[in-house]
């Protein structure tokens, strides 16, 4: 592997870009949930949770350019926010390859059981018990036990803000949490993915005994 693998370990590795609530990690400061869901949108729109749901499934999938359709980057956006836009959702894809490799070889949920974070079928949000708040064209959503996500209205639909590198490097900072340079996020997105598709290739050539063998390759391929 390059010197540029900075992991410190899987836990750490999965999802790189901070796949947060549902996805991409695209954290914005934090707000407090209403006390009640607020209006719904008009007859036929899908609020803030309903769009979560969705957008829920389709990382599930792992389908890329449906992922694309759920993210709102900013239209002065430089190029390398979307080199990191790009980079992410192929790890998710990634992510959701490698999930859908190990349930066949080694059985359903073998992957999570080892300790990898990915989104398995199934994973969704309560309606009942979530709620969103909408301020103009943005909006925020509440879960039991998840980040907020946080959305954008754009053509007439919701989408997570992708936050800006410097954004989140900011607020990183203010909470004491330290980050790489962009460069090497944008490496390490690249690197990451390679070892995904690599490991999900080799699994479904029996390459491996057992799940546990896999994710210990993987474990010493993502390792410093």
């Amino acid at each position: 592997m390059t010197s540029s693998k900075k992991f410190a370990s899987p836990a750490a590795a999965i999802l790189v870009s901070s796949l947060v609530l549902v996805g991409l990690g695209c954290r914005s400061p934090r707000t407090s949930p209403p006390t009640q869901a607020a209006a719904r949108p008009p007859s036929g729109e899908l609020d803030p949770v309903q769009t979560w749901n969705n957008y829920l499934g389709v990382l599930v999938e792992g389908d890329k350019q449906a992922i694309r359709t759920f993210v709102y980057l900013r239209p002065d956006a430089s190029e390398q926010e979307q080199s990191r836009l790009d980079g992410s959702i192929a790890v998710l894809g990634s992510s959701a390859d490698l999930r859908r490799a190990f349930d066949q070889a080694y059985g359903g949920g073998s992957l999570a059981a080892q300790g990898f974070q990915c989104f398995t079928p199934g994973t969704r949000v309560s309606p009942e018990k979530s709620t969103f708040k909408i301020e103009g064209t943005n909006a925020t959503a509440f879960a039991p036990h998840r980040e907020p996500l946080h959305l954008v209205r754009d053509n007439n639909a919701w989408k997570e803000n992708f936050i800006t590198w410097a954004e989140t490097v900011r607020e990183r900072s203010e909470s004491g949490t330290s980050t790489v340079p962009l460069e090497v996020l944008l490496s390490n997105l690249q690197t990451m993915r390679q070892i995904l598709d690599r490991t999900a290739s080799e699994v479904r050539t029996n390459a491996y005994l057992s799940a546990a063998d896999a994710f210990g390759v993987l474990i010493t391929w993502t390792s410093p």
